[in-house]
């Protein structure tokens, strides 16, 4: 029984560490999960801020090109007037804004990847959480099974030790009481012993008296019958 006791006891312990792998996992997984929904929503941000810088940047120079452009008639020019100020070449301008949107639209592209992959390892890591916590709480489960077996088969053990007590009082008061009863009658039982051998010796001494009673019975009635035999002789 001692080593059902102890399987328990390890049995208990093994429910323990089951229940605190079992509140990592869980601890874990939300930390996990918060992560990637942080990691998300800044790229979802990021993607935001860059496409309104990108609108922003074609506007500007949609209106800078506008501003820039000659008029289409030629005026006087007076002596006085101050000298033409020149900028730089417009089409130079349109590949620079188009050089930097397209950097624009691959750091987009590259953050919308990012959230794409992120998805797909959140949700295999949601699967696997999710298994591995079925195999935990099934674990869990069958130690509660075993303890609880355990702990019918001590008490059975028990309970057939108390009958085994309970029998072996009985049987204790059993014998206690034989005992007393014994000597409660041997007084009883010593007369009748010597009240017995007394009649025994009396009976034994009216046997031997019959016996020899009937010894003189019978040597008188030979004697008698001798004698008569005698007389009707003579009278012959």
């Amino acid at each position: 029984m001692q080593r059902k006791k102890a399987e328990k006891t390890k049995t208990i312990e093994q429910i323990e560490d089951t229940l605190k792998n079992i509140e990592t996992m869980e601890e874990e997984r939300k930390e996990e999960n918060a992560a990637f929904i942080q990691a998300k929503t800044e790229d979802e941000s990021a993607i935001e801020l860059i496409g309104l810088a990108k609108k922003a940047l074609a506007k500007f120079h949609k209106e800078k090109d506008a501003f820039i452009q000659q008029p289409e008639k030629e005026f006087a020019v007076s002596e006085d007037q101050a000298p033409e100020l020149k900028f730089s070449d417009s089409e130079d301008r349109k590949g620079q804004s188009k050089g930097i949107l397209g950097l624009m639209d691959v750091l987009i592209e590259d953050l919308e990847t990012e959230i794409k992959n992120g998805q797909s390892e959140e949700a295999e890591a949601q699967t696997e959480f999710e298994k591995s916590l079925d195999a935990a709480k099934n674990l869990e489960k069958e130690l509660r099974e075993k303890k609880t077996n355990l702990n019918e088969q001590i008490a059975e053990h028990g309970e057939s030790k108390d009958d085994e007590n309970d029998k072996l009082e009985e049987n204790t008061g059993d014998l206690q009481s034989e005992t007393e009863y014994k000597a409660e009658i041997k007084p009883d039982c010593d007369f009748i012993l010597r009240a017995f051998k007394q009649r025994d010796a009396a009976r034994q001494s009216e046997m031997d008296g019959l016996v020899k009673a009937k010894e003189y019975l019978s040597g008188a009635s030979l004697l008698q019958k001798v004698s008569s035999h005698s007389q009707l002789r003579g009278s012959a």
